[in-house]
């Protein structure tokens, strides 16, 4: 009976073992990230990032640009959001007003989970917009 049960320990053991793998991420495995969009912050991190082109007729109308953030600060934090649409040149094209994207005691350790186009997303129809290649989200502590 003995032999038996340290038999099936260590096939569970094993079992277990073959089936955890490697967890961590690295910047470089993490799919959601769109190398066309940068983070300046020191209390939040990217969870998600995406940078998308509305067409019509030909034409670019619109540039968005999608984020979901995690809070690194180690505390409760208050931030405004705001972006950068670059051309290739790395040229100014139009920067969104941080007043627009207010994030009030975002908690400890928090991660968001769903992008909300009211918090969660920037865009862009002005002058220049079909010269948009990438954009910088600004996070500012308040």
């Amino acid at each position: 009976m003995n032999k038996k049960i340290c038999i099936m320990l260590v096939f569970v053991i094993s079992l277990a073992l073959l089936l955890c793998g490697c967890q961590e991420k690295t910047d470089t495995e993490n799919n959601n990230l769109d190398k066309n969009v940068e983070l300046e912050s020191y209390i939040v991190e990217l969870v998600y990032a995406n940078l998308s082109t509305q067409i019509d007729n030909g034409n670019v109308i619109r540039v968005d640009v999608e984020y979901l953030f995690k809070n690194i600060a180690g505390r409760t934090i208050n931030f405004n959001v705001s972006a950068e649409f670059y051309d290739q040149e790395d040229n100014l094209i139009y920067k969104s007003n941080p007043d627009d994207k207010e994030f009030k005691g975002f908690g400890e350790n928090t991660t968001e989970a769903a992008v909300s186009p009211l918090w969660n997303v920037i865009s862009y129809t002005g002058i220049g917009v079909d010269k948009i290649d990438h954009v910088k989200i600004v996070v500012s502590e308040f």
